[in-house]
């Protein structure tokens, strides 16, 4: 089982190039249509997309997304944020969760 900080890079990793992430679905295809997360025809994701893509929705997941509820507040849910914000806000705040959860 991967450490939070290592499930968030992963998931980063995933997300990284803009045509990698999505907004207002868990995952699409190629052909920009909403799919599953383990769907092999799922070429972005969300930012929860992705970590459940790494993980799974498991204990891992819960973990993970503890630390990005450390950075943008409990007031927005991390959907939210992902679908509101930009892929470079998203990614940044990736970042300081990673770090969160390294410390």
């Amino acid at each position: 089982m991967s450490t939070p900080a290592e499930t968030l890079q992963k998931a980063r990793d995933l997300i990284a190039d803009p045509a990698h992430w999505t907004q207002k679905a868990s995952a699409r295809s190629a052909e920009g249509n909403s799919v599953s997360v383990r769907s092999p025809k799922a070429e972005s994701f969300c930012t929860l997309g992705a970590i459940d893509r790494v993980v799974g929705h498991d204990s891992g997941f819960y973990d993970a997304t503890h630390f990005i509820y450390q950075v943008i507040g409990s007031a927005d849910s991390i959907a939210q944020f992902n679908d509101s914000h930009t892929h470079a806000e998203v990614l940044d705040v990736l970042d300081v969760a990673i770090e969160k959860a390294k410390a």
